[in-house]
């Protein structure tokens, strides 16, 4: 090979999918069912299906939290109006070890 020529680009694989992004795909493709049993209710959307619900969107995340812990997971209201996706980070534990 000479210096004028150009190895070609390799191929790579595509990135893994992103879970929020999947959660969020599973909404979608299950709120139509969702929307004549649980219309403005909150929805936990966990590896493609509802794992809570409620009115109250912080109690749908607290108990998705207290199930699954702490990873993401898609929290939404079931509507068909359109919605802005916020990402909440997931609560943190802070212990105290007493005196350093």
């Amino acid at each position: 090979m000479n210096s004028t020529e150009s190895l070609p680009a390799p191929v790579l694989p595509p990135p893994p999918e992103d879970k929020f992004r999947s959660e969020q795909r599973a909404f979608h493709r299950l709120l139509p069912e969702l929307l004549p049993t649980h219309r403005d209710q909150y929805m936990a959307i966990h590896e493609g299906r509802v794992v809570e619900s409620s009115e109250d969107k912080l109690e749908v995340a607290r108990r998705a939290c207290a199930r699954f812990g702490s990873i993401p997971m898609f929290v939404t209201l079931v509507t068909d109006q359109p919605q802005r996706p916020i990402r909440i980070p997931s609560p943190r534990v802070i212990r105290d070890w007493g005196p350093a």
